[in-house]
């Protein structure tokens, strides 16, 4: 013969209970939540940045360029003449062929 067991599941659920913790957790969550928003926002504004830590965030002035009378860009560029033909002496050397001359044919 097969036995069957029923339970009818121990002492009844209370609700309130439930609903009671439940609710504390919820607060709980809003809480950290709320708290971490406040440590972000700290620490973006500076806040715990400290006193000895002041950093100078000024931007240097603009300089300006005087103006153009023509509208036109000028460009002032004094070259050095260079001469490489000479030697330390002062004397110029003999030029020098472009191109070496070719084989004798056989």
């Amino acid at each position: 013969m097969t036995q069957i067991n029923v339970n009818n599941g121990g002492t009844p659920v209370d609700s309130e209970e439930r609903a009671a913790s439940s609710g504390f957790g919820m607060v709980a969550v809003l809480l950290a939540i709320a708290v971490a928003v406040v440590v972000v926002w700290l620490l973006f504004s500076g806040l715990f940045s400290g006193a000895g830590s002041s950093a100078n965030t000024s931007s240097p002035p603009a300089q300006t360029q005087p103006a153009n009378r023509d509208n036109n860009p000028t460009v002032n560029i004094n070259v050095p003449k260079v001469d490489v033909n000479t030697s330390g002496s002062g004397q110029t050397q003999p030029a020098q062929p472009a191109q070496p001359a070719a084989p004798a044919k056989p």
